[in-house]
């Protein structure tokens, strides 16, 4: 999903994980960003959620939406991610 800043005080290399918080992850038309696919499309009254499968990643991303999202089922769309929405963590 690219690369991110650590606030850490880490060596270069060293092992981490980043945790990306929802409201941080930003739904395009395929093009710039990170590929991936939609598989699954909820209305849920104000909010919409899309489950999207992106290669390299094992579980769903979930993505809700507070506005109506003109996607489908099937549909090819890239994702970016908000630097400032990105947690890094040591890996212990």
């Amino acid at each position: 999903m690219g690369a991110f800043s650590a606030r850490l005080d880490l060596p270069e290399g060293a092992r981490a994980f980043a945790c990306i918080r929802p409201q941080a992850l930003i739904l395009s038309r395929r093009g710039e960003g990170v590929a991936g696919l939609v598989v699954g499309c909820s209305f849920l009254g104000e909010i919409e959620q899309l489950s999207i499968r992106v290669e390299g990643v094992p579980d769903l991303l979930r993505l809700r939406t507070t506005g109506r999202v003109d996607v489908r089922s099937g549909e090819g769309i890239s994702l970016s991610v908000d630097p400032e929405g990105v947690l890094v963590f040591a890996a212990e």
